[in-house]
């Protein structure tokens, strides 16, 4: 439109001129004026046109840049999200799994009382928990604000930490409400969105295959929404995470730049994962407010992470055509900035630029993150005991399998030293050798042969030790796999044993040859003496037939043997 009132404008500005000439005795110079105006004005408009439809393109893909980013961003938070509750499965699946529980259970099976040694099992057992809660930290906090482990009735037995504040007093029926018997893998439950609104675990405990009590774990949801939801950098995009469960927001702490509280704002109908959503918010005041939302789902949990934009100066949040509109409406007054637009162009592909890399660069970044995972699911699953030690030989970690070879729990192997295992008087100088080699760093390879936790059994195991280095080759840890090798070990005990019986046995035989062929000679001897000969025939599956010849009266009598 502006560009068509521009043309208009000089269209009439040479007319005005071309009316001029005809009075004027040098009509034909501002003639040919005239007629180069249109050219030029076309070309003026054309250019105008280009810088409108470069900067509308411009505008668009900075916005789609900007949003897959933002998307990109949001998966990397679910997907770290994601692990820590995964870890956190596993930590009650352990908790479920101690030996302290089911030494309670099983003295309770053999008709103990409290007063007689049930209850000394019962502080083992609390002891454990306290323990396992205390290990597990993150940024020097405890996770877990509580754990609590009822029995098949639901009365409470064990507690450690401290009750939220929102369940104050406890109940049974606050606690009772977490419980489900039929699952075998933990769940997860989420309530409140006040500050001290918990993330509660809940998994059933089972004793000889029947319900015996149930293990329920809570997490203070704002640590939370402090170590994987919140962004820590500082931003002038005004951008709200929060967690959403069952549909329903969770807590987030207030913000004094976002001027909507996310308990105000009506999710969509059908919130779809990963589908950017536009629609407008009222504030306290009334004012309307344009945000985007989308959610991304949170793997392994019924948890999704929400993010949620709302316009701003460093967010493209202004619609591209009705930019478009509006900026082609005002095209008389951007032909004289023309630079301006190519500046802002230019800052645009930058920007643009910049986006790509970063998402270039978190794309990278995920995918190593995926192959950390698909190691550590690799290490997790081995068939051979896998053992990180620190240069000092603290054991830092230990997979599943160390515990199903060793009898020794991973709580009570990570940070103990090397010398919890405990090798046969025949295996402890090559033991020293081990430990050598890990203070020093080098490589080592050995068979040792080891006792059980408790002493019930021996095995034998052939043991690799390699450092780990960083990029300038200093050691920052150590890596030993430990193969069970006792099987092996007691098939060449067997064969040596077997060869030591074959050559006794060979020994025997030749002896035994040896006598006979001795007796055979004198035979012979004694048949040549008397003038005779000895005839052997043999015939295959009949056997051997020896005929003895000797003289007699000047005839040969046959003797057959």
């Amino acid at each position: 439109m502006s560009a068509n009132r521009l043309h208009a404008r000089i269209k009439y500005d040479s007319g005005e001129e071309c009316n001029q000439s005809l009075n004027d005795p040098k009509d034909d110079f501002f003639h040919s004026q005239s007629s180069s105006c249109g050219p030029h004005c076309l070309a003026i408009a054309g250019y105008t046109g280009f810088l409108l439809f470069s900067q509308y393109r411009s505008q668009s893909e900075l916005e789609t840049f900007y949003l897959n980013s933002q998307l990109q961003d949001s998966d990397k938070n679910a997907t770290a999200l994601g692990y820590f509750f995964s870890e956190r499965s596993d930590d009650i699946v352990r908790l479920a799994d101690s030996r302290e529980l089911s030494l309670y259970f099983e003295n309770k099976a053999l008709g103990m009382s409290m007063e007689y040694g049930l209850s000394a099992s019962l502080l083992d057992a609390e002891d454990a928990f306290k323990k396992f809660r205390e290990k597990r930290k993150l940024d020097n906090k405890a996770i877990y604000s509580r754990i609590v482990f009822l029995d098949a009735s639901g009365r409470k037995l064990i507690e450690t930490g401290e009750p939220s504040k929102s369940d104050s007093p406890p109940t049974r029926e606050n606690i009772t409400a977490y419980v489900v018997k039929q699952t075998k893998s933990p769940l997860i439950f989420a309530k409140g969105s006040a500050e001290d609104s918990l993330i509660t675990l809940s998994i059933p405990f089972e004793f000889k295959g029947n319900y015996s009590g149930q293990i329920i774990a809570q997490i203070p949801l704002a640590m939370v929404y402090r170590q994987f939801v919140h962004q820590s950098k500082a931003t002038s995009i005004q951008q709200l995470r929060v967690l959403l469960y069952q549909q329903k927001y969770l807590y987030s702490p207030p913000q004094n730049s976002w001027k909507v509280s996310p308990e105000s704002m009506q999710l969509p109908n059908r919130f779809e994962n990963n589908r950017p959503y536009r629609f407008s918010v009222a504030d306290k005041n009334g004012a309307l407010h344009t945000v985007k939302a989308f959610a991304t789902p949170v793997k392994g949990t019924p948890f999704s992470l929400a993010t949620i934009i709302q316009n701003s100066k460093r967010t493209p949040s202004t619609s591209p055509k009705l930019w478009f509109i509006v900026t082609g409406s005002i095209g008389l007054i951007i032909l004289t900035g023309a630079a301006i637009i190519i500046r802002t162009t230019l800052r645009n592909e930058v920007l643009k630029a910049r986006l790509n890399e970063i998402s270039i660069r978190e794309k990278t970044i995920a995918e190593k993150n995926r192959s950390l995972i698909k190691l550590t699911t690799a290490v997790e699953q081995s068939a051979n005991a896998v053992i990180i030690t620190g240069t000092d030989g603290v054991i830092e970690y230990v997979n599943p399998y160390f515990t199903q070879l060793t009898d020794i729990p991973y709580e009570e192997a990570v940070g103990s030293g090397l010398d919890i295992i405990e090798p046969e008087s025949e295996s402890v100088e090559e033991f020293h050798k081990l430990l050598q080699s890990i203070g020093a760093g080098r490589h080592w390879s050995g068979e040792l042969l080891n006792r059980s936790k408790g002493g019930e059994r021996m095995y034998w195991a052939n043991i690799t030790v390699a450092p780990v280095k960083n990029e300038v080759g200093d050691v920052l840890s150590c890596v030993a796999i430990a193969q069970d090798i006792t099987a092996r070990k007691d098939t060449e005990e067997q064969i040596i044993h077997m060869n030591i019986e074959l050559e006794q046995r060979v020994k025997e035989r030749t002896a035994a040859l040896e006598a006979s062929h001795r007796e055979r000679g004198k035979a012979y001897d004694i048949v040549k003496k008397h003038g005779g000969e000895i005839l052997v025939e043999s015939e295959l599956g009949k056997g051997t037939t020896f005929t003895i010849e000797l003289p007699f009266n000047s005839q040969i009598q046959h003797l057959t043997s």
